[in-house]
């Protein structure tokens, strides 16, 4: 059975969703190229059954897109968005399966880290424990899109995922993070196989001399992340000392038109920033006579293949849903 192990970091896509009745249902103010999240909105009120509605839609995000899977990200946090509009909920299974739906996903709407079928949305491991790393995270100028994947003979690599998700079961239970670095860093050996890359053959070997413990990768993406175990007091300087070197040794652009890697920083992986997790004023009653105050809800940011989401909704003014 195909899956990956999410890893969440500060980064997020915030949707926004004001709300009103409507003769038919609508999305409106919608920027160009949000298909997949027209089709989350669109999914999401058919599951929740919601009376027809015009839905104006604000968005932002800090993930790069087709680099560190933008798009599970902006699936999860419009419906959550519009769920929230219409004092509703998804549990983590239905965003699961509605984002799987539309495209294959990671589990970014389930809290901590989950071994995760991207497929089917279903959940193979929920871990107890897992370590904490700064993320010096490395960004080529190449995009992917998840629909181009060709993972074609990956399944012939089972009994290998098979070791790994056991190493990591082991790992969790030993509280070894050591032992969870190594299989990021072999996983994403194995998925060069499969999405190259551009960086992962020149960095993986200077990783130690660097001091970072492991590698981890966007697997329907392409950033590369250099880990560094977080109990380590100078981790966030020996990864800033990293950076500089990075940025030394990377190769340059041969065109100064052509798109140069981007180092976007470290990202301290940050487990209250998970699916699921409300913050913020709690809605307020709504009907007609009713004004909502916003509802924040932040989800997680996108690491080793991670696509995590965060959103915001609704604001003012903003009707009940049926």
């Amino acid at each position: 059975m195909p899956f990956h192990v999410t890893c969440p970091i500060s980064k997020t896509a915030t949707v926004t969703v004001t709300v009103r009745p409507a003769p038919e249902f609508a999305i409106t103010q919608i920027e160009p190229g949000l298909g997949k999240l027209t089709q989350s909105l669109r999914r999401t009120s058919g599951l929740l059954e919601l009376e027809p509605l015009e839905v104006r839609v604000e968005h932002w995000s800090d993930l790069d897109i087709g680099k560190v899977g933008s798009s599970t990200a902006d699936i999860v946090a419009a419906a959550r968005a519009l769920a929230a509009a219409c004092d509703r909920t998804l549990s983590p299974g239905q965003l699961a399966k509605l984002a799987t739906s539309i495209e294959s996903s990671d589990g970014s709407m389930y809290p901590g880290l989950v071994a995760f079928n991207q497929k089917t949305g279903d959940v193979l491991e929920q871990f107890s424990w897992w370590p904490q790393f700064v993320i010096l995270m490395i960004t080529p100028a190449q995009a992917f899109n998840t629909e181009s994947a060709d993972f074609g003979g990956k399944h012939k690599l089972g009994t290998q995922f098979d070791d790994l998700l056991a190493s990591l079961r082991t790992a969790a239970a030993e509280r070894d993070t050591a032992a969870f670095a190594r299989a990021a860093t072999e996983s994403a050996r194995i998925n060069q196989r499969f999405v190259p890359n551009p960086f992962h053959a020149l960095l993986e070997g200077r990783a130690r001399d660097l001091g970072a413990v492991g590698v981890n990768v966007g697997h329907t993406g392409t950033v590369l992340g250099l880990l560094f175990g977080a109990s380590d007091p100078a981790a966030m300087k020996t990864a800033a000392t990293a950076s500089l070197e990075i940025q030394r040794i990377l190769p340059r652009p041969r065109r100064s038109t052509s798109p140069s890697p981007r180092l976007p920083g470290m990202s301290v992986q940050n487990p209250g920033r998970q699916g699921g997790d409300l913050r913020g004023p709690q809605p307020g009653p709504a009907g007609p006579e009713h004004m909502r105050e916003p509802v924040r809800a932040a989800g997680r940011g996108p690491g080793d293949p991670a696509e995590h989401a965060g959103v915001r909704g609704p604001d003012a003014p903003v009707r009940r849903c049926q």
